[in-house]
């Protein structure tokens, strides 16, 4: 992304939230993108563990606030 032609102290807080997000060649590209990749994993754990009856039985408020 280009800067603004009037934006003379360097890359504006879009070209840096754009590199952060969808470049993962940078450390905090690449911390995003592990997060982001850990927190679907973490979903889908509960949401598996949620449609088991027995588990959802014990534990289906908790499992439900974690979703």
């Amino acid at each position: 992304m280009a800067n603004h032609p009037l934006n003379l102290s360097g890359p504006s807080v879009r070209d840096r939230l754009h590199e952060t997000l969808f470049e993962a060649d940078t450390p905090a590209g690449k911390a995003f993108a592990v997060l982001l990749i850990l927190s679907i994993l973490g979903s889908v754990i509960v949401v598996m563990l949620d449609s088991v009856e027995t588990i959802h039985a014990r534990s289906g408020a908790w499992l439900t606030r974690l979703e």
